[in-house]
């Protein structure tokens, strides 16, 4: 039985019923699956069905917050591993230009979702 892994990372525009992907080996499956984080409800329904189907390892974009983290743990129990992604402050600001160049904080991208 393989190791199963799902990495959650947060978008303005997702749909996380039809943004995934899934790739597999013989030892290891990994599902990506972008989800809005103001849906925290819809994510932890994604974390509670990866659990529900043997999952083993949930891995959080840096978007979450200590809370939120708390809870998808609470909500999965102990037999799954949940990790958070994290960067230093230089990497925090590099990914925030490039999010901003994207246009992630658009107030007209926000009135749309």
């Amino acid at each position: 039985m393989p190791f199963k892994s799902l990495f959650l990372s947060g978008s303005p525009d997702a749909n996380p019923k039809k943004d995934r992907a899934f790739v597999k080996t013989e030892l290891s499956e990994v599902e990506v699956v972008l989800v809005k984080h103001s849906d925290f409800s819809g994510i932890l329904d994604i974390c509670k069905d990866f659990a529900m189907r043997g999952g083993n390892a949930i891995i959080l974009c840096p978007g979450f917050t200590h809370e939120q983290v708390a809870e998808i743990a609470k909500t999965v129990g102990e037999d799954v591993s949940v990790n958070v992604a994290r960067g230093d402050g230089k990497s925090s600001l590099a990914a925030r230009k490039a999010m901003e160049k994207a246009g992630w904080f658009d107030k007209r991208v926000e009135d749309n979702l």
